[in-house]
Order: C-alpha cells, then sequence, then structure tokens
C-alpha cells in the first residue's frame, strides 16, 4: 500500500512521536511504500496568539501542502496521529478530497477533553466527556490554566464536530485499548468506526546475563497525573519495601523526587537502551499512574524486559495487566496500599520471577513489532473498504476542495 502518515511534533518529545516514527519505519520495512508529513511546534515560537488560534482551527496552508502531497503521491492511505494545533483538521478535508481512506490514532483524549487527558484537579474528569461544547473545560482553564487558549481548541472541537470533520471524514479511529475505545464511543463515536491496536516495541538485545537487583523502578514524565505524589508518599511509609526506589523521567515534580531523598534515588531522563538496562536489573517497575490512560507503553517496554508490574487500576493498565500472573494492581491514589503491595512483591521473589516469564511471553504474543503489523494492515484494509463502499462514484478531479 501507498501510506501517507501525518503527525504534529510537540515541542517536548513524547511517546506519540516515538509510536509514530514507529509505525512509520515498521510499515517501510514491510515493503509499503511510505512517506511522511511531519511539522514541528517549534514553529510556533514567535507566532502571535491569534494566528495560532486560526490554524487551530483551519490551517489552510497545511490543507494546501497535504493536498499537493496527495495529488503528487496518491496515497491509498492517509493515516494521521496527531494533528494538533498547526495541522488542524484542515488536513482530514486534504486526505478526503484526494479520495484516500484516512486513518487517525487516537493516542490521547483532545477530541473529547481539550486538555487530552480527562484529568483535572488531581482527580478523573469526564465533565466534557458527552459535551459537544466543551465549557467546563473553559471554565475551568483546563489547557494550560487559560480559559481563552482553552476556549480556542473548545471551539475547534465543537466546530469540527457539527461540521461532521471528526464523523464523515474518517474511515477508522485506532484506539490503543479497549479502555480508550469504550471512552470515545461514550463520547459519541461510532463502534463501526473506532478499532483497538495497542502500540508495540522492538524486542532488547539479548544478553547474557540478566541479574535481578532488590531495587524498583519508576520510568516516565514526573507530573501530578502520573502519581508521583502519591509514589513518593508510599515511599516514605514504614510499610514501604526498604529497597531504592528508582526514577528515571523529568518533569515539573523533579525537585520533589530530589528532595525526597533517604532510598528515593533522581536519575533524571535516559535513553531507551539506558532504560532497558534498567529494566534488565530491576526486580519490579512501578507505574502508580492516575488519570486514564489509553496505553501504557512502559508496561509493555518491562513486559519486554521480563519485569513484572505494579500498577494502579485504572485506565488501559487494568488490560494489560493480568493480576497476579504479570504483575500486580492495586487502587490508584492510595499510598499505604501501593506501600504494601510492594512490599509484599518484593518478599516473594520466586513469584516475580515467575511474573518475568509471563511477562516476557506476554510481550512476545501481542506487542511485538510482527503482531503490530498484522493488526495495522488489516486496518488499512478496513479504512480501504470503508472508504470505496462511502464514496459516490465520481470523475476523477471532480472533488472540490473544503471552503476555508
Amino acid at each position: 500500500m501507498k501510506c501517507l502518515i501525518v503527525h504534529n511534533y510537540y515541542q517536548k518529545r513524547g511517546g506519540e512521536d516515538s509510536v509514530f516514527e514507529a509505525e512509520r519505519d515498521l510499515l517501510s520495512s514491510a515493503g509499503h511504500d511510505v512517506q511522511d508529513f511531519t511539522i514541528h511546534n517549534d514553529l510556533l515560537t514567535g507566532k502571535s496568539k491569534i494566528k495560532i488560534a486560526a490554524a487551530t482551527l483551519w490551517n489552510h496552508d497545511i490543507y494546501q501542502r497535504i493536498r499537493q502531497r496527495c495529488r503528487d503521491f496518491k496515497p491509498d492511505i492517509v493515516h494521521f496521529h496527531n494533528t494538533f494545533p498547526m495541522i488542524s483538521p484542515a488536513a482530514l478535508y486534504a486526505a478526503k478530497d484526494a479520495g484516500a481512506a484516512v486513518v487517525m490514532s487516537l493516542h490521547n483524549y483532545r477530541l473529547l477533553c481539550p486538555s487530552a487527558n480527562l484529568y483535572r484537579n488531581g482527580s478523573i474528569c469526564e465533565d466534557c466527556l458527552t459535551r459537544t461544547v466543551k465549557w467546563p473545560s473553559v471554565v475551568h482553564g483546563c489547557y494550560r490554566g487559560s480559559r481563552a487558549e482553552t476556549g480556542v481548541i473548545a471551539a475547534m472541537l465543537a466546530v469540527h464536530r457539527m461540521a461532521g470533520s471528526f464523523s464523515g471524514l474518517v474511515d477508522k479511529y485506532v484506539a490503543l485499548s479497549e479502555h480508550s475505545r469504550s471512552l470515545f464511543i461514550r463520547g459519541g463515536f461510532s463502534p463501526a468506526e473506532v478499532v483497538v491496536k495497542p502500540n508495540f516495541v522492538s524486542a532488547p538485545p539479548p544478553e547474557a546475563v540478566a541479574r535481578r537487583v532488590p531495587f524498583v523502578l519508576f520510568v516516565g514524565r514526573l507530573v501530578p497525573e502520573k502519581g508521583i505524589p502519591t509514589l513518593l508518599r508510599a515511599w516514605s511509609r514504614p510499610t514501604a519495601p526498604d529497597v531504592p526506589l528508582v526514577v528515571v523521567g523529568e518533569g515539573p515534580l523533579a525537585s520533589d523526587v530530589a528532595a525526597a531523598g533517604g532510598n528515593v534515588h533522581l536519575l533524571g531522563s535516559k535513553t531507551r537502551p539506558e532504560v532497558y538496562k534498567l529494566m534488565r536489573r530491576a526486580s519490579l517497575l512501578i507505574c502508580p499512574s492516575e488519570w486514564s490512560e489509553p496505553f501504557g507503553l512502559v508496561i509493555v517496554e518491562a513486559f519486554a524486559n521480563a519485569l513484572p508490574v505494579l500498577a494502579a487500576g485504572i485506565g488501559a493498565a487494568r488490560e494489560l495487566i493480568d493480576h497476579g500472573r504479570t504483575g500486580y494492581l492495586f487502587d490508584a491514589a492510595d499510598p499505604d496500599m501501593l506501600a504494601r503491595a510492594a512490599y509484599y512483591a518484593l518478599e516473594c521473589p520466586e513469584a516475580l520471577g515467575r511474573m518475568g516469564v509471563a511477562a516476557e511471553l506476554e510481550y512476545r504474543t501481542k506487542y511485538t513489532p510482527a503482531c503490530n503489523l498484522s493488526l495495522l494492515e488489516a486496518i488499512y484494509r478496513d479504512a480501504i473498504d470503508r472508504r470505496v463502499a462511502r464514496t459516490p462514484a465520481v470523475a476523477t478531479g471532480s472533488v472540490q476542495p473544503h471552503p476555508a
């Protein structure tokens, strides 16, 4: 297939950027004819808020550029990863005008929630989930604490929701878990259009020796929704295991982690090979997230390294982890339960060893590149069939661009 993969890079690199690159390279390595179209949010520097707001609603320049790319490349599939804010929904119209099937990955909850995470004031928030106009988010200034900036996103969502941009132009949406899919369906998306395909990771290089050391690992952004305050409180409890808690990541709560002292050690940002080395040595990975994560890539990375996971039983973690077989689940935002669960897990190294074996088998069964390629190709074929069924017979070139 001829695939055009579209992505708006964030200013701070994140998991969505890595997944976009991994899927693009996977398709190319499998023999598909792949091109990408990318833009970086560094281009926002120096732009006025009025221009940014206008581009978020409809970026005419991007519309023209993607339309021209489609004319030149003639893709069978245009797959959108992130379009916020600079690519804008205008790109969906450009892909439709070219006659390509359109697929969009739902890496976050932006189409349901202006802040993209369904999280506010330290807890899950679904006030905007079923609303066409996301007024509660504007009232609370959910995006970057700004009512004005939140209002721009809410307006973009409302205008394009009412115009049918999200229901009429996308042939298949890719949710990363059944949990995420259920939220989008509750938010008004058609069940027939939203399919589940998890993310994947490449297998780590084999090591001659993978000797486990008694320490617990956290890998991720150091932000409240990742459960960092709960994790630090848990490790200050007398019921917590007397082993090091090694924290890999950066973010606004880095100073809190650094100040924790004792058995808490902040390593900062690390490359994936460095993280994998730590995962090969650790006894347990902890994921204390307190928001409804659409997926948990770090959990799959741990599985690939035969590392069991202790996670808050919320969001996609409930699907990824088979409690008692590949790891353990605890109640989110409960530091006492987290401390006790970690202590219990580390008191049974033989059980952790068996869980590590089961976790690696889970990875090889569900989350390898080969498994993911089959799923992605099937989604593309379904999207092409759906587009053919929905497109009236018209003369080539007769589809007119949507008015900007």
